[in-house]
């Protein structure tokens, strides 16, 4: 939290990312008369969302839903309040919208048959919809693959063993001067595993 003049703001977090709709939430130090919320893309062109409103109880809130804001985009946001005439302006936090993740990730083959000669060095061909301007990172059971962010919407990933449930791959999206989306939906890849035997095998079925 960040403590202004009378005001301190609770959420979201300043610099908060890939939020939609969020709740602008506030606590007063004091006891104002009234309120306003003031919101905007640029920190030095803000708008008052509201009406000085009368300021009740020991904070406020102010539902952003109705405002239909533009995913992928940095918001501006202040509350002001009032005493008599006298305004105190409060600090100016951000928040960054949705920024979403890429969609139609597929991995080539959906099964994996290692030969002998290297049984955990299984590769799959992972593509995905491409999303203008950003880069991508590619993540194998919640790890990320990748060293530097991508700049295509296709790539070969290592796989170890993993025949139930198979490794999960995911992308996000790493947006310029944003941050980073969530992690896509999965494409699952089975890999299969060998074993060498010395002596005889018994089929016991039948």
């Amino acid at each position: 939290t960040a403590s202004v003049l009378n005001t301190t703001y609770k959420s979201p977090e300043n610099g908060a990312t890939n939020i939609a709709n969020p709740i602008l939430t506030w606590n007063y130090n004091g006891t104002p008369d009234y309120y306003q919320v003031l919101m905007g893309t640029a920190e030095n062109e803000l708008v008052a969302k509201t009406e000085w409103l009368a300021a009740e109880g020991t904070g406020g809130t102010f539902q952003t839903e109705n405002l239909n804001l533009n995913n992928t985009t940095r918001y501006y946001w202040q509350v002001n309040i009032k005493n008599g005439e006298t305004v105190m302006e409060g600090e100016i936090w951000s928040f960054v919208t949705t920024l979403p993740a890429p969609t139609n990730v597929t991995a080539t083959p959906e099964n994996v048959y290692p030969d002998n000669t290297d049984p955990y060095n299984a590769v799959a061909t992972v593509t995905w919809n491409a999303i203008a301007n950003v880069t991508y990172n590619v993540y194998v059971n919640g790890e990320k693959r990748n060293t530097e962010a991508l700049m295509t919407n296709t790539c070969d990933v290592i796989l170890d063993y993993n025949m139930d449930p198979g490794n999960s791959i995911q992308v996000t999206a790493i947006y310029p001067e944003l941050g980073e989306s969530e992690k896509s939906e999965a494409a699952i890849v089975k890999v299969t595993g060998y074993v060498n035997v010395n002596g005889y095998v018994k089929d016991e079925t039948g």
